[in-house]
């Protein structure tokens, strides 16, 4: 089965709407959950607002608030307790979600208008720029990166990832989006396969060793652009999909083995949103004899068994659950739909399981 969109009101996996509509906030992975920081309120106020979600318990949680407010319309970078972002007029600050602490720090001299990327412990700012500038948050300074870039001026806004000892970096260019691959620590740059639509500021990155640039918004700089594009590894050129519908200013990041994004601008409500969107699997479809690892993110398992299971909800499939050691041990679970060869199978209790350890296994002959 392949990944699938899933928005408010699905059937199968109903994500949670943000608490309160934000347009512009900071947005990032730490510790594990997807976190939005400030950004514009209904009535276009910067907020002090830290939110987080994550897709294992389909969950928002509200944090303390951050100094100062922002509306900023760019990714954090995370390092071991603390969240680093940009604020107004180019100052950069950082915020330890565990505490509420912020911290003001020396700003980089970049500007306001480029987002922060982090690998390993040091933060790159400005990737966009002649000169970008890196930050070691071992011994709280800035200096310049090496090498020359291929930015004659600035561009602001791009999508950015770290992907192992590189970053890859995309940027909109008339119709089309250029993406380049930068390695920080010789300053070398090489070009990726420019892809055919223009997308300013996309969500960048890697799911299951595909590329993805997801959503972003058109050259007019309001109108949501729909979709996304892969790249797989080693080919010649990105492959558009029409499918996808986020928010105009709506980024998101890899939370385990699905994308999130949430808020953003609401181009038909001319007003900011509290939408989310998740992108991935939530089902798990098992051959006989096959394994998976168990749902994390979802109550429901979708399983290609024996024609036996026919009969629908009320009866129950005998499975194993085997650990990393091969230790198994028997499952009784409550079909919730079958059909001639496929039943869902509903987990009610995931404390019953080690969704890190375990994987579901059904018995040869299927169930």
């Amino acid at each position: 089965m392949p990944p699938r969109w899933f928005y408010p009101l699905d059937p199968v996996l109903d994500p949670a709407l943000l608490p309160a509509v934000r347009e512009g906030a900071a947005w990032g992975l730490h510790a594990g959950r997807y976190y939005l920081l400030g950004g514009f309120d209904a009535a276009y106020g910067a907020t002090t607002s830290v939110y987080s979600y994550s897709p294992l318990d389909n969950a928002w949680v509200t944090h303390d608030p951050i100094t100062p407010a922002i509306a900023q319309y760019l990714a954090i970078a995370s390092v071991g307790d603390w969240i680093y972002f940009t604020g107004p007029l180019g100052s950069f600050h950082r915020y330890n979600p565990a505490t509420g602490v912020s911290e003001a720090l020396t700003a980089s001299g970049i500007g306001d208008e480029h987002p922060l990327v982090a690998r390993g412990s040091s933060i790159y700012h400005g990737v966009t720029t002649p000169q970008p500038r890196v930050y070691d948050t071992m011994v709280g300074a800035w200096s310049d990166t090496p090498g020359v870039t291929p930015f004659v001026s600035p561009a602001p806004l791009p999508g950015l990832m770290a992907d192992g000892s590189t970053i890859i970096v995309s940027t909109q260019v008339g119709a089309t989006t250029v993406v380049r691959r930068w390695t920080p620590l010789t300053g070398a740059w090489s070009d990726l396969p420019t892809a055919a639509v223009d997308r300013w500021q996309p969500s960048l990155v890697r799911y299951r060793g595909t590329l993805y640039l997801i959503g972003g918004v058109a050259s007019d700089g309001v109108s949501p652009q729909p979709g996304f594009a892969t790249l797989e590894a080693g080919a010649p050129s990105w492959t558009e999909s029409p499918d996808g519908d986020l928010a105009a200013w709506a980024n998101g990041v890899l939370v385990g083995d699905r994308f999130v994004a949430a808020g953003g601008y609401d181009h038909v409500a001319l007003a900011p949103t509290d939408t989310i969107a998740l992108y991935g699997q939530p089902l798990h479809v098992l051959g006989a004899s096959a394994s998976v690892e168990l749902p994390i993110a979802t109550n429901v398992v979708l399983l290609s068994v024996s024609a036996s299971v026919q009969g629908g909800p009320g009866r129950r499939l005998d499975l194993l659950v085997s650990s990393h050691t091969g230790a198994q041990r028997s499952v009784n679970l409550p079909i919730v739909v079958s059909t001639r060869d496929e039943a869902l199978v509903a987990i009610t209790d995931h404390s019953d399981f080690d969704p890190l350890d375990e994987t579901i296994i059904i018995p040869p002959g299927g169930a």
